[in-house]
């Protein structure tokens, strides 16, 4: 199971926050990507759409969890990332998506 979503916040202190919210168990931030901030909405909405068929509905209230694996994940998050033709721009004013 993975979870994929933004933050424009410490990424650590959003997925400790998620974990212990959620009780959630087994999950670590895999891989953090910098975008525009202004298309950060828009790549995460797109990765949700590419993962649509693999979401998990939990008893919990998370949201954002896919069961799908890491690789799956990252390759969903990286092709909303080209979609959206923001891989790496050069700009110091950055956010991030977490797989």
């Amino acid at each position: 199971m993975t979870k994929v979503g933004k933050t424009t916040v410490s990424t650590r202190l959003r997925f400790e926050k998620y974990i212990s919210d959620h009780s959630l168990e087994g999950f670590m931030i895999a891989k953090e990507y910098n975008v525009d901030p202004n298309l950060l909405n828009k790549i995460e909405s797109r990765s949700h759409i590419l993962l649509a068929d693999k979401k998990f509905q939990s008893a919990t209230g998370a949201r954002e969890l896919f069961l799908c694996s890491l690789d799956e994940a990252i390759h969903a998050v990286e092709q909303a990332i080209k979609d959206t033709n923001e891989l790496d721009k050069p700009d110091d004013n950055k956010s991030v998506i977490e797989v």
